[in-house]
Order: C-alpha cells, then structure tokens, then sequence
C-alpha cells in the first residue's frame, strides 16, 4: 500500500470514529458530552466523579453509551478525547488519554473506537501529549494492550480488531508503547497498524519507538510475540544514535516471534504472505545494509538443530529475497 493510500486510510477512519463518538450526543456544546449510561451511569460534574474526569474543562470530549463505567476507568480525559460505545470498562482502561501532561503549549489527541480498551490499562496516556487513533474491537483483553500508544509526540494508528491478547500467550502488552517517547529527550516515532494485526501477547510491542517508523497491514503479526520490538529507535541515554524502519505487508509475520526485532538500526520490508512461520523473519534487516522480502517468502520450518539458538528461513536477512522463495525447510 502506498504511503497516500495509507494517509487516505487514516483519515477515513479517523472522519468515521468521530462521527460515531459525535452521535452519542444530539447538540455540541463546550462541556463534555457523555451519554446518560457512561461513567457509572450519574451525572459528571465539572470536579468528575470516580468513573471520569478531566484534565481540563472536558472540553469537546464525547464519550458515547455504556462506556467508563467501571471506578477509575476514565479519569484525567484530555480536551477533546473521544471515546466510543461499549468501551473502556476496565479499571484505569483509559486514563490521562489525549492529555498534555501538564505541560503548557503541548498537544495530545485521542480517539478510542466502539468495543476497544476493555482490559487493565489498556489504552491508558493513549496519546498524551502525542496522537492516537484506535479502532473498533481493538485493544481488548489481559492488561496494558495499547497503554501509552502514540505518547510524547509520537503518532499511532491502530484499526479495527487490532492488537488484542486473544488469549495468546502472557495476556499482557499487545501494543504496548508502541511509537511512543520519553517525554524528555527523544519524541515519539509513527506507526500505522491495519485491520486485524497484533493480535496476541506482546505481538507488536515497542514497534516504532523512539522516533522509528512501522507499517503493518492487514491480518498480519498475531501470535505469541509476533511483530515484537519491530523498527524500535535508540534507548535515550545510550549514547547512540539511529534510524529504524520496518514496512511489513498483509497477511504477513503470523507466527510466533516470526518477525520480531526486524528493522532496528536499518530498514526492513516484506511483502504480502511473507514470514508465516517461527522466527522466519526475525532480525531481518536489523543493523544491516537492510532487507527486502517479496510476496508469498520465507515461511519455511525453522532450524531446530539447535533448541536453544533456533534459525528462521530468513533469519537476520540482509538484501533482497525475491517472490515464492524460501519456502521450504
């Protein structure tokens, strides 16, 4: 997918979930919007109450039906924060989203589609002081699956049915910090996340932190792991710097740990129906000259001759592997 199409992608996504957040509400107005089932089912007063509150005025917050409505679920919304039915209803699930963490001049912007962000923290600093975009379905499930997504200048996008545990492994950080900063010294990096991808524990953690950039398309990196670390910057205060770059295609790194750890310090690119199979694609262009892997490759059985130090059909991949390749043990 092209990089206008993707943009084009975002946008419509980001018009629809607006519009659906808008509906719960007949007429704007200044204060928040909050439909008469959400946040414990009483009415918000400007102070909040245990189930939300704001970090400003609440300001063009829209939080649609029966939504925030377990205690402490939504509390310090930011200014403008949008969240959709059936969502966040979990303790601390969307806390401190779209915020400016108290700092003047800072911009944060959140949007939280129908059915997402019901686990422990899932979707919690979502977007404080960054931009964050999460779909339908998504970011369900064990704890912290998107918490701080898009934080501190980075921007996150995340579609629908996305970056959920389902059960797969540890039930924990699906989506954890993905292209997020540190709020102090390195800004965050951008990722776009398609339809159905991530799903499982830890599948697409720290994917394009610290200033990195990942795209993944649609129905691909779910499993245990999968996508994991994927494209991730330099650690702040390491001392050294670089870029990370990872484009993985549809249907693409479903498996456990199938491409995780690729592109860190490079650039790396597989197509569609690529790396379908354990630790196929890991390190793949990671500190290298970079990778490129085309459609329907590398998702040959790894190399188990050593259990402890298992080899992938195109582990630590440097150049070019063409179309139908690698394919077999």
């Amino acid at each position: 997918m092209s990089t206008t199409s993707r943009t084009l992608a975002c946008i419509v996504a980001l018009v629809a979930l607006s519009l659906a957040g808008a509906a719960a509400v007949a007429k704007p107005s200044p204060g928040p919007q909050i439909a008469a089932s959400s946040c414990g089912g009483s009415p918000v007063p400007p102070s909040g109450n245990a189930f939300c509150s704001f970090e400003g005025t609440g300001e063009g917050v829209v939080i649609a039906q029966n939504s925030c409505n377990v205690e402490g679920a939504c509390l310090l919304i930011g200014n403008g924060a949008r969240i959709g039915h059936d969502s966040c209803n979990a303790e601390v699930a969307c806390t401190i989203l779209g915020t400016l963490n108290g700092v003047a001049g800072a911009s944060g912007f959140s949007i939280i589609g129908n059915r997402s962000c019901n686990g422990l923290e899932a979707c919690t600093q979502a977007g404080t002081q960054g931009f964050s975009v999460i779909g339908d379905g998504s970011c369900n499930g064990g704890e912290a699956a998107c918490a701080g997504a898009g934080q501190s200048k980075g921007t996150s996008y995340i579609g629908n049915d996305a970056c959920n545990n389902l059960n797969i492994g540890a039930s924990h950080n699906t989506c954890l910090f993905i292209a997020s900063g540190d709020f102090d010294t390195v800004d965050g990096g951008h990722i776009v996340i398609g339809n159905g991808s991530c799903n499982g524990s830890s599948a697409c953690t720290f994917g394009a932190q610290f200033g990195a950039t990942s795209t993944i398309g649609n129905n691909a990196c779910n499993g245990l792991g999968a996508c994991f670390d994927v494209a991730q910057g330099p650690f702040p205060g390491i001392g050294v710097d670089f870029q990370s770059a990872s484009v993985i295609g549809n249907a693409s790194c479903n498996a456990d740990s199938a491409c995780q750890f690729a592109g860190i310090g490079g650039s790396s690119a597989m197509a569609n129906s690529s790396c379908n199979n354990q630790f196929a694609c890991e390190f793949a262009g990671t500190f290298n000259a970079g990778s490129t892997i085309g459609n329907h490759s590398c998702n040959g059985a790894p190399d188990l001759t050593d259990p402890q130090l298992p080899v992938g059909a195109c582990d630590a991949n440097e150049g070019v592997v063409g179309n139908n390749q690698k394919n077999s043990p």
